[in-house]
């Protein structure tokens, strides 16, 4: 389970011109198709916390805090989900 915060989705609703849309998009997208995504609810279960402020919660999470962009370069690179 992917927690993705809400900045992503501001991104995609309302910054299409903002540089990290496209990548923003995919990594919504990959979310949707190959994994369990929550936004607003903390769940014990948690792989990862999928932030574009991932650096502010590096080293505060019990999970790996990852940018979009981090996360799917991890992704192509192991076969899980």
């Amino acid at each position: 389970m992917i927690f993705v915060d809400s900045n992503l989705f501001v991104i995609d609703l309302r910054y299409a011109s903002d540089a990290t849309y496209r990548i923003n998009r995919r990594a919504l997208d990959r979310v949707g198709r190959r994994t369990s995504g929550i936004t607003s609810v903390l769940n014990v279960l948690l792989t990862a916390f999928l932030s574009w402020n991932a650096t502010h919660f590096a080293g505060k999470l019990a999970v790996p805090a990852l940018t979009p962009r981090e996360w799917l370069s991890r992704r192509r690179r192991s076969p899980q989900r």
